[in-house]
């Protein structure tokens, strides 16, 4: 992170852990290595208990398939960014729909390092709110 000042640095880590929205970061093997706390809210799951397990098994196999697709998409280079919409599953074994918002994630000599990204939280496509 390149920050003006060190406060600066220190506010921007203060924004990124008060933000609503879910930040992760994964590495070429799949493996999370970075969450905000929003990952807790959504999932139920501590970050301690999420920080080096595998993103995808965060998500409900059976809808997974296009989610899988973008991101070997993003690692062979041939999409600058994906949304794919799928379930997670949360610690209480429900599922929750979100939208999945991805980019590599490059490193200094701009080698793909892995993709970081948020997942939105999203009403599935054949939801129909109830009219009562």
């Amino acid at each position: 992170m390149v920050c003006l000042t060190r406060d600066w640095c220190g506010n921007l880590q203060a924004v990124v852990d008060r933000v609503s929205d879910v930040i992760f970061q994964a590495d070429r093997s799949g493996r999370l290595r970075f969450l905000n706390p929003a990952w807790t809210h959504l999932t139920g799951y501590s970050l301690e208990e999420s920080l080096e397990s595998r993103f995808f098994d965060f998500f409900d196999p059976k809808g997974m398939s296009t989610l899988r697709a973008g991101v070997e998409n993003l690692a062979a280079g041939t999409v600058e960014s994906i949304r794919e919409e799928c379930s997670v599953v949360l610690k209480n074994g429900q599922l929750r729909w979100v939208k999945v918002s991805a980019m590599p994630f490059l490193g200094h000599d701009g080698s793909l390092t892995g993709i970081a990204g948020s997942p939105e939280v999203r009403q599935p496509r054949w939801w129909i709110p109830s009219r009562f």
